[in-house]
């Protein structure tokens, strides 16, 4: 707390706002406290999907904070995500944060209500090793409008939404298109 209070004061105190800064900020401290694994580390973290089944031992339920559609079939509303049960509440809380931040109409507009995904017991696209979607420790938002080779010129996450990087963020989620330029629907929670 003392080093918090030295830092308001070293740079001009509290505003009250919640905003870009103050995001940041709750991120970089919060993200401390989850301890996602690497890419390395997937099976012995959140143990092996079951190949044979498409299916992931480990995964439960969450009901999303809004309402989201299937991108590929926007007239499908979700009762429910398939989540790993490690993420979970993490994914549950983002949700809520991303509702808190951007409220219903600005989801709506900026298609954050779309859903791409979350479990898909699969390999990367183009590789040999598991995608993360594959343990339930991935959700993509809005594929539509952000396909995976595109980057930030093209990708509406990008040019429209940086701040979500700062909400996954705040709970350790890596986001692969802020992180390496392309693939901005895709939030996992992995170590990047």
């Amino acid at each position: 707390m003392a080093q918090g209070a030295t830092w308001l004061a070293k740079h001009g105190g509290a505003d009250g706002i919640w905003g870009k800064a103050t995001q940041k900020a709750f991120a970089d401290f919060n993200c401390r406290f989850y301890n996602w694994p690497t890419e390395k580390q997937l099976d012995r973290f959140y143990g092996k999907p079951d190949l044979s089944t498409k299916t992931h031992p480990n995964i439960t339920y969450i009901t999303p904070a809004y309402p989201m559609y299937l991108a590929w079939q926007p007239s499908t509303k979700l009762n429910r995500i398939a989540v790993h049960e490690k993420c979970a509440d993490s994914l549950e809380w983002i949700l809520h944060d991303i509702l808190d931040f951007y409220g219903l109409d600005r989801i709506k507009h900026y298609g954050l209500d779309q859903f791409g995904g979350t479990l898909n017991v699969r390999n990367k696209r183009g590789g040999n090793t598991l995608s993360t979607h594959a343990y339930g420790a991935a959700i993509d938002l809005d594929p539509v409008r952000n396909q995976l080779k595109w980057g930030k010129d093209k990708s509406y996450i990008a040019r429209h939404c940086p701040d979500l990087e700062h909400i996954f963020g705040a709970y350790g989620w890596g986001s692969l298109g802020f992180k390496y330029g392309y693939d901005f629907m895709h939030f996992e929670a992995v170590k990047l």
